[in-house]
């Protein structure tokens, strides 16, 4: 205490007048001054500082950017002095130092371009974060500066930047205050015009209107219109309760959304003073207003429209007894013509139906005589051809030879005998003369009988991947039906897929149904043709030249069918297809 006591001491002659400059700028902050003539009086105090030599002002820019800006130099023309300083201060760090600490910095000459001089950064400081900084310049402060003068030049710059914030901020308030005044003209304006508005709107409506206060139960305003339907003047309307004209009805009944809400238009009574009763067209609307509750009635007269009405319904009762006699006139007419209307569109409906199903045949025929045809004519020139060839030439053939014509003859007559089994097959069918015969047999010899049958009429070198989960392979059921699926299932696999690709049959019981798969990696059946792959003679547009005939999958499908199953396709260009028959599982 008694070393700060005699430095306070020792340097008393030297912050003096600064001492005195801070209380002569309490005093004129304390009248209305102009920003810069605020900016003068604050930086005037830091020139006071012993031995300061020169002074500058620096705040932050207006445009909400981290940019300084000066705003003032003491003596007057030491502007471009302080750029080049303000620039080496920033460039060696120190402004950045007093920022982030916010304390003021004392720089020597070594930082400084003139050696002879020191200065001081002095953060100016406002309620919240720093606003803008001095820069004070000195020849030999340094042995006169101490604690105490540090602190006074703390809290002066406080003081400065509470000051500069506060005169900003009274600015603001009367800029606000201006634009807030001008609002207030305006929407007063604004508010007489609407008041005269809707006073003129009120007055002129075709309609009575009353308005209710349901707070004080009384009627506070009605317009010309409900007066003169009413019959008093609207001075003995107002203040009294409204059920005194109009029907009673509960306004608690009425649902309110966002304030206001509304009954339907009504019909109701107009109770006059004269004990008179108008029939009126009504309509309530209940307004929410801060704590008062409006009720609007709205309402015309529609005495004549009732007597109109009246009128018109003896009229439309006359009417309705002459049109009940020409109606009975009428209805015995009309039953007989929509008889003969419904006969008519019966018969037309019959000869559409026949129409469309002798086309069908007649496509069905067509496309069947073309199959046969085509189907037909080389399996048959196969045979006739090497007939030929071994007539012919019996005595030149090698055995090799003659076994090749031989097995051609036989390929080709399986072939037909497939074609003719399918055709007969889809014609029994359709005319309800198939029965099935139903036995007991191994379904995996099956199988494998109708693969070795393929391989060796066909000569089909294929890989065939055959498993089942089935206990005994015993399966009871139709077996030629049986052998007919298989058979169509594995040829299509065979076609449509490459030669050196594996053919996948697989036999499990899933859900208490026999499910067999015969899968194929061939090139698949596109997915919008999916669909119709099992319609009678249909061929996908990408199956092979040397394909089937389109009866295969057909007879597949009515052949699952019979049986009490279904079939199930999955499939994709390129990647192959999956035909799935699923059986229900019969005990013998």
């Amino acid at each position: 205490m008694t070393d700060t006591y005699s430095t306070y001491t020792n340097s008393k002659s030297h912050w003096k007048e600064f001492l005195k400059a801070i209380d002569r700028f309490t005093v004129i902050t304390s009248k209305t001054l102009k920003l810069p003539d605020l900016y003068r009086e604050g930086l005037t105090v830091f020139s006071r500082l012993p031995d300061a030599e020169l002074s500058a002002l620096y705040m932050l820019s207006d445009d909400n950017t981290p940019d300084f800006e000066l705003k003032l130099a003491l003596p007057a023309g030491s502007e471009s002095y302080f750029e080049k300083l303000f620039e080496t201060l920033i460039n060696e760090g120190r402004i950045g130092i007093s920022l982030a600490s916010g304390n003021i910095i004392n720089v020597d000459e070594s930082y400084l371009p003139d050696k002879d001089f020191g200065v001081l950064i002095i953060p100016i400081k406002k309620h919240r974060g720093i606003n803008g900084l001095a820069l004070v310049v000195h020849k030999s402060l340094d042995e006169n500066l101490n604690q105490f003068l540090i602190e006074l030049c703390r809290v002066y710059a406080s003081l400065l930047g509470n000051s500069i914030e506060n005169f900003n901020m009274l600015n603001e308030l009367e800029f606000n205050k201006s634009i807030l005044e001008q609002k207030i003209a305006t929407r007063t304006l604004d508010l007489a015009q609407s008041r005269r508005e809707l006073k003129a709107i009120f007055e002129s409506v075709l309609t009575g209107v009353i308005v209710f206060d349901l707070s004080i139960s009384k009627i506070v305003r009605v317009n010309p219109v409900a007066a003169a339907i009413i019959g008093l003047q609207d001075s003995l309307i107002v203040g009294k309760n409204v059920f005194d004209f109009l029907e009673y009805i509960d306004y608690g009944e009425i649902a309110e959304a966002n304030g206001v809400s509304n009954f339907k238009s009504f019909e109701s009574e107009l109770k006059l003073p004269n004990g008179k009763i108008i029939p009126i067209l009504r309509n309530t609307t209940k307004l929410r207003l801060n704590n008062r509750i409006l009720i609007t009635e709205s309402f015309v007269d529609i005495a004549k429209i009732k007597e109109a009405e009246q009128a018109l319904t003896k009229t439309n009762e006359l009417l309705e007894l002459k049109v009940q006699e020409r109606t009975e006139d009428l209805q015995l007419l009309v039953h007989k013509l929509k008889q003969e209307i419904a006969d008519r569109e019966k018969a037309e409906s019959e000869l559409r139906l026949l129409y469309e199903q002798q086309k069908e045949l007649s496509n069905l025929k067509t496309r069947f005589v073309t199959m046969v045809s085509h189907e037909f004519r080389t399996p048959l020139t196969i045979i006739k051809s090497s007939a030929q060839m071994i007539s012919k030439f019996k005595e030149k053939l090698t055995d090799a030879d003659k076994f090749n014509y031989v097995n051609r003859v036989t390929k080709s007559v399986d072939y037909l005998t497939d074609l003719i089994d399918n055709v007969v097959f889809i014609g029994k069918s359709d005319a309800n003369k198939f029965f099935l015969n139903y036995s007991a047999f191994d379904i995996v010899k099956l199988i494998n009988d109708v693969v070795l049958d393929y391989k060796i009429n066909y000569n089909q070198n294929r890989n065939f991947v055959i498993s089942s989960s089935l206990q005994d392979n015993i399966l009871y059921s139709d077996e030629k039906i049986m052998h007919m699926i298989l058979s169509n299932l594995i040829s299509n696999a065979v076609k449509y897929s490459e030669p050196d690709t594996d053919i996948v049959i697989n036999l499990d019981i899933r859900d208490g149904l026999l499910e067999l798969s015969i899968q194929d990696f061939g090139i698949g059946i596109p997915e919008s043709e999916q669909n119709r792959i099992f319609e009678l003679f249909y061929r996908a547009d990408n199956s092979t030249p040397g394909g089937g005939t389109g009866i295969g999958l057909a007879v597949v499908k009515e052949s699952v069918v019979k049986l009490g199953g279904r079939i199930e396709l999955q499939s994709k260009v390129g990647i192959g297809s999956e035909f799935k028959v699923i059986l229900p599982i019969r005990i013998k």
